[in-house]
């Protein structure tokens, strides 16, 4: 209790990108598409890449590793503009 994380947590040592993130954590190839929550339950975005990722950006490391994860804020707002109307990310109450 309180030392132990649950089953397939990951952890982002920040989040200087608006369009993704990149975490560290146990990911495989077949967990791309899986939903990303943040700490406080908000959903974040989907993991789309896996592998090791280093911080290209210059951001001294922060933005590293084994998962790539694109954020959704800036998917919907691109499907709103191709699709040409309005959309909003609805979400299921946590269980």
């Amino acid at each position: 209790m309180g030392s132990v994380v649950p089953a397939r947590s990951a952890t982002a040592l920040g989040t200087p990108d608006p369009d993704h993130v990149y975490g560290q954590g146990a990911v495989v190839p077949g967990d791309s598409g899986s939903g990303i929550i943040s700490a406080d339950g908000r959903a974040l975005g989907v993991i789309v890449t896996t592998g090791v990722h280093t911080g290209m950006l210059g951001t001294a490391g922060v933005d590293a590793g084994t998962m790539g994860v694109t954020r959704l804020a800036p998917q919907v707002a691109r499907a709103e503009q191709v699709l040409g109307t309005g959309m909003s990310l609805q979400t299921a109450p946590q269980l």
